[in-house]
């Protein structure tokens, strides 16, 4: 028989019974299982380090927000000459 884990689930999905599973609930699946949910991102890798944050919320230092990144289009010179 395989071994059952319990675990925390990071992002919500689809159980296999058809029940949708929840951000933070304690889920217990077996080993197979359980390898699929890790491998899809659903539930935290046990060989990770605790350093990563799954969800960086906005306005902490690191956050990627559309202010950072340069305009790539230059504004039309025709409408603004001055002579």
């Amino acid at each position: 028989m395989s071994k059952t884990i319990e675990t925390i689930v990071l992002k919500p999905h689809l159980a296999p019974n058809g029940v949708i599973v929840q951000r933070g609930e304690t889920i217990t699946v077996d080993e197979k299982r359980y390898k699929q949910l890790v491998k899809k991102g659903y539930v935290p890798n046990p060989d990770s380090s605790d350093e990563e944050e799954v969800d960086e919320p906005e306005g902490e230092p690191g956050a990627i927000t559309n202010k950072k990144f340069e305009k790539r289009r230059s504004k039309i010179a025709g409408k603004n000459i001055d002579e």
